[in-house]
């Protein structure tokens, strides 16, 4: 009866030792899909770090120019004034002095 029982026990642990196999080959297969997968995400990952960093560096390079941009919409708007200014007093000097252009 022993040789029986050992001879049970033998095909229940091979059987077992098989299904083991079979799960730990299925296990590996999705490791490597996942590998395979989180690879893919950390290039993509990485590209749109990249681009994000480009368009930072390009957006501050058009934040500057757009200062600057308004800086030159200033100085042509005085300039435009003095020169309102100086058209307003040369019409005002030659008929009597008068103080300009109001309002500018």
């Amino acid at each position: 009866m022993d040789r029986v029982a050992l001879t049970q026990k033998n095909h229940r642990l091979a059987k077992e030792l098989s299904d083991l196999r079979v799960k730990h080959r299925e296990e590996t297969k999705v490791v490597s899909r996942l590998t395979m997968e989180n690879m893919n995400l950390a290039s993509r990952c990485r590209q749109a770090i990249s681009e994000a960093a480009d368009l930072k560096r390009k957006v501050g390079a058009y934040e500057k120019r757009h200062g600057e941009f308004g800086n030159l919409q200033k100085e042509v708007l005085l300039l435009r004034r003095q020169i309102e200014r100086q058209h307003g007093n040369t019409a005002n000097g030659s008929s009597g002095g008068g103080a300009g252009v109001v309002g500018g």
